[in-house]
């Protein structure tokens, strides 16, 4: 028979390791909770078509967006710096990216489903603003930029096109040439899939890229087959596409540039292939 004085002895031993595992799982808890993973921003890069335009570091700021007047960028994300230089964003449903400009007679933010942390800013008139990019974590912001500057330059005189270029919007890299009469590449995507966002560009005869003035112009995208792939405007921008892979297989299509509804510029035929 054991003891009264060892029966209570051994239950006191089990409910001490009882403690001291509860309470080595609450410290686990506190180390891996929300506070250990939360993003901690101390300053930012904009990257547009792949490049880096603005950076803010310690407090300074480099570089400017610049945008014509009567036209919009393409996508500029927001990439955020943590103190060890690590890029992010923060993760969670109570985040969300303020955008602020200064005189929004110059310029406007344009933001599309989906574009959580990512912005087009349109010019409204020629001139010199600020924006002020945050992270609001609920109803407070986390952090907050220095003012950036964007400069909305005087439309440009007109120029003809001779050829374009198709870049894919958030690396920047060229997947189409059109010069001369000829193409290079073409654009590739998975059935069933579409690509991202893809950005025309126009070239005049000096090989210089620009974007016709959009209240004046226009693009129609011209499908060989669209049961194998589509080509397709983006959202109402005017300049920007996307395609569609409908079944694997080869097809093309044409850009077409009108001016007040009448045809000014059509490309060769553009190659599409279409993945399993």
């Amino acid at each position: 028979m054991f003891s009264k004085n060892l029966i209570f002895r051994f239950i006191f031993m089990i409910a001490l390791m009882t403690i001291m595992l509860l309470a080595a799982g609450c410290s686990k808890d506190s180390t891996t909770g929300p506070d250990e993973t939360h993003f901690e921003a101390v300053g930012l890069m904009l990257r547009q078509n792949g490049v880096d335009i603005v950076t803010y570091e310690n407090g300074t700021v480099s570089g400017e967006i610049e945008v014509e007047e009567g036209l919009s960028t393409t996508l500029i994300s927001v990439r955020f710096i943590d103190e060890d230089g690590v890029e992010g964003v923060p993760e969670g449903d109570e985040y969300s990216l303020s955008l602020n400009i200064e005189d929004d007679n110059i310029a406007s933010i344009v933001q599309h489903a989906g574009e959580d942390w990512a912005f087009h800013v349109k010019g409204e008139s020629h001139g010199h603003t600020d924006l002020t990019i945050s992270i609001l974590h609920g109803d407070h912001a986390d952090f907050e930029s220095a003012p950036i500057e964007i400069h909305v330059a005087e439309p440009g005189g007109e120029k003809e096109a001779v050829g374009l270029i198709i870049i894919e919007e958030d690396t920047g890299d060229t997947l189409v040439t059109v010069n001369q009469g000829s193409v290079t590449g073409d654009i590739q995507v998975a059935a069933g899939d579409t690509t991202d966002h893809l950005v025309v560009f126009f070239l005049d005869e000096d090989g210089e890229t620009f974007q016709p003035d959009p209240d004046e112009h226009s693009l129609e995208y011209l499908n060989a087959n669209a049961a194998v792939a589509e080509a397709m405007q983006h959202a109402g921008e005017a300049y920007e596409l996307v395609v569609a892979g409908k079944q694997a297989g080869s097809t093309t299509f044409v850009v077409r540039l009108l001016h007040d509804g009448t045809p000014e510029f059509d490309t060769p035929d553009i190659p599409i292939t279409v993945t399993q």
